[in-house]
C-alpha cells in the first residue's frame, strides 16, 4: 500500500506541476544526475568461475523478477559467460563447482534454479534423475539457498 501512496501522490504532483507551468522552471540536475542502468552492468546474483556440467568456466548472472505483493519471487538467468566487466549485488565464487541448471535449461532466460556439485565428486550429468541419483552440495532456487547456503563462498 505505501508504494500505492507514494506514486499517487507522485503522480498528482507531476499533475499540479503541468497545470501550473511550474515544470518550465524545475532543475533537471537531481534527474539527470541518476545512474542507469540501461547496460545490464548489475544482477542481483552473479556465481563466478562455474563449470557448467564440466564445460569449461565461465559466469552466470541472475535477476530476481519483480511480482506483485503475495506472490512468489522467481529468478531467472540473464548472462553467461565472461562477465568480468559487470557486477552483482551477491557474488559467490563457484570455481570450485560444476553446474546445472535443475530442468537441463542452462541457457538466458531459463530459471534461475541451479544445482552445485563439488569438482571431485563423480556424476553421471547424462542421469534421467540427477538430483535423486547424485544429490547436489548447493541448491539455489528462487533467489535462495535451499540447501548449502555455506557451500559457496560469497565474494
Amino acid at each position: 500500500m505505501f508504494l500505492v501512496k507514494l506514486n499517487f501522490v507522485a503522480y498528482m504532483t507531476a499533475l499540479e506541476a503541468v497545470a501550473t507551468g511550474a515544470e518550465k522552471t524545475q532543475d533537471v540536475t537531481p534527474y539527470t544526475s541518476l545512474m542507469e542502468n540501461g547496460s545490464g552492468g548489475l544482477y542481483n546474483f552473479v556465481f563466478r568461475n562455474a563449470s557448467v556440467a564440466g564445460a569449461p568456466s565461465g559466469d552466470i548472472a541472475v535477476n530476481v523478477q519483480r511480482q506483485r505483493n503475495g506472490f512468489n519471487p522467481f529468478c531467472l538467468i540473464a548472462n553467461i559467460g565472461d562477465l568480468r566487466a559487470l557486477h552483482g549485488l551477491e557474488e559467490y565464487d563457484a570455481a570450485g563447482f560444476n553446474v546445472v541448471q535443475r530442468f537441463r535449461e542452462m541457457r538466458v532466460g531459463s530459471l534461475a534454479e541451479l544445482l552445485f556439485y563439488k569438482k571431485d565428486r563423480t556424476v553421471d550429468w547424462a542421469a534421467t534423475d540427477l538430483e535423486k541419483q547424485f544429490p547436489p552440495d548447493a541448491i539455489f532456487s528462487a533467489g535462495k539457498w535451499a540447501v548449502g547456503e555455506k557451500v559457496i563462498p560469497r565474494k
